[in-house]
């Protein structure tokens, strides 16, 4: 399957910069290396002029591999079966994108029977030490594609997740997210108006197919939507809705006045005005030259940025500052019963070392995660803090993001979940009132 997977690199010009950044030239000063590392003009503008000035050459050749991906995944049987399979949304329960009120509401997959729902994934990786003096240097950023008529099982397996774009992040800051995404929305396009034509035992079939949604992290997601990317001094820093900065001040975390593409338009229309008056937006999103697609209604929130590696981390170091200042349990005690706890569970993974001196706990998202389900059995024999405030804010937060991680949710499960965010923020602020809000914690109130 590699061979099918396509990469769209600059060619010549990238590989030319990344052996630029791997050469050092012996005796040179940093200035001097700073200036082999930047490209020159002279590149800059023979890059710009590959992106753009010639977009009907370089979209035929992302054309090409794009749809040939397409086209190979649903020739195979197997693929194809899943695909085929019609899913049927469920009325009081949530288990999928296809249950929400978003995609019910799109005309295309209401009117379209053969259809393909994409599925788009972006973020950007270091492919060298990124503790090293090379970090940033060659960054890279790319954007995968799922084919959501899978079965949502079947979605998360690596073979099922292919790579459409690849770049230099630095390219983005150069040319910006038009010119690099260019190749794929016209791409995205043709098959929105023409669809893909493909022989599947002996007979010619025609799928049309558009956009769901452009998964990825907050700052990714803020820079392909068109928004504004300081998360510190930003004073609309939702993508959601029209949320101000100055509420987290106040521990107020509800939601505004939901972004639509109304707003969005007019806010647009606004930029020329002072800067308020963008209330977040600073230009259009290439994405929606798209016909089906917007991108108030496609950037949904990621539970492993916004939770596990996010506000849990620190609401959790919290948590356990505060027990061993009260001598409940002391910080040795905390690491010895976790490494005894995930030997008796059997967990694979292994917990970082905790250290009061830390803002946060340490470690990855399932690590954070697995960490918050045990943690409470530290405390098997400590009864007399069932009725500490603390203790209820962690059951709290546990049942949050229970219900968040759960695979289906209905109606009455959904309206716990709304109280039990509403219950943890009142007993954050309870319980550790000079700890400041992030916008994290208004994200998750969209999750």
């Amino acid at each position: 399957m590699t061979s099918h997977i396509q990469i769209h690199l600059f060619n010549k010009t990238l590989k030319m910069h990344v052996v630029r950044k791997h050469k050092r030239v012996k005796g040179a000063k940093p200035s001097d290396q700073e200036a082999l590392d930047t490209p020159s003009n002279e590149e800059t503008t023979h890059l710009e002029k590959r992106l753009m000035d010639n977009p009907q050459s370089s979209s035929s050749k992302s054309f090409q591999n794009f749809f040939a991906t397409l086209k190979f995944l649903l020739r195979d049987k197997i693929v194809f079966k899943l695909f085929s399979n019609k899913k049927v949304s469920n009325v009081n329960c949530y288990s999928d994108y296809n249950d929400g009120l978003i995609y019910k509401q799109k005309e295309f997959f209401n009117e379209n029977l053969n259809r393909i729902e994409l599925l788009l994934f972006q973020d950007a990786f270091e492919n060298c030490n990124p503790l090293a003096s090379s970090k940033k240097k060659h960054k890279l950023l790319g954007v995968y594609m799922m084919i959501g008529n899978i079965p949502k099982e079947f979605r998360s397996n690596i073979h099922n997740i292919q790579l459409v774009l690849l770049c230099k992040d630095t390219y983005i800051k150069l040319f910006g997210f038009e010119k690099i995404m260019a190749p794929l929305i016209c791409d995205l396009r043709k098959l929105e108006e023409n669809g893909i034509d493909f022989l599947l035992d002996g007979s010619n079939q025609n799928y049309r197919g558009t956009l769901f949604s452009m998964l990825g992290d907050n700052l990714g997601s803020l820079q392909i939507g068109g928004y504004t990317e300081n998360f510190s001094s930003s004073k609309f820093m939702s993508r959601y809705c029209l949320f101000k900065r100055e509420n987290l001040i106040y521990f107020n975390v509800d939601i505004g006045e939901k972004r639509t593409r109304q707003n969005y338009e007019a806010c647009l229309n606004n930029l020329s005005n002072p800067p308020d008056f963008g209330m977040g937006i600073k230009k259009d999103s290439c994405l929606n030259e798209l016909g089906y697609f917007h991108v108030c209604e496609g950037l949904p929130p990621c539970i492993s940025h916004d939770l596990f590696e996010g506000i849990i981390p620190y609401d959790l170091m919290e948590v356990c500052k505060y027990m061993c200042i009260q001598d409940v349990i002391s910080i040795d005690y905390i690491n010895m019963s976790l490494s005894s706890l995930r030997k008796k569970f059997k967990l694979k993974l292994s917990f970082p070392h905790v250290n009061l001196n830390m803002k946060k706990t340490p470690g990855k998202a399932d690590e954070i995660l697995h960490f918050l389900v045990i943690f409470p059995f530290i405390f098997f024999n400590k009864s007399s803090i069932n009725k500490d405030p603390v203790w209820k804010f962690l059951t709290v937060m546990i049942e949050m993001c229970r219900l968040i991680n759960s695979s289906e949710l209905d109606e009455n499960q959904i309206s716990l979940l709304s109280h039990c965010i509403t219950v943890y923020m009142e007993y954050r602020r309870e319980c550790f009132p000079l700890s400041k809000l992030w916008p994290k914690h208004h994200y998750i109130c969209h999750i």
